[in-house]
């Protein structure tokens, strides 16, 4: 099935029947999946991390059970 894989990895777009096939691969294919990810995430992205955080505050605290 690796060929299989290969080809449809070189697709711009996939059909639903690429995708099954994608989606049923066995851990050697995973691999060139991963891979082909890792390519693209690279090739979009760079080798960055980004962290995203949100802080909320406020000047009102209330404990329950206290009023």
């Amino acid at each position: 099935m690796t060929n299989e894989i290969q080809n449809i990895l070189e697709k711009q777009y996939f059909s639903h029947s690429d995708l099954v096939c994608l989606l049923s691969a066995n851990e050697k294919d995973r691999k060139l999946i991963f891979n082909k990810a890792a390519e693209i995430k690279s090739n979009f992205v760079g080798n960055n991390v980004y962290f995203r955080g949100l802080i909320e505050y406020s000047n009102k605290c209330v404990k329950k059970g206290e009023r």
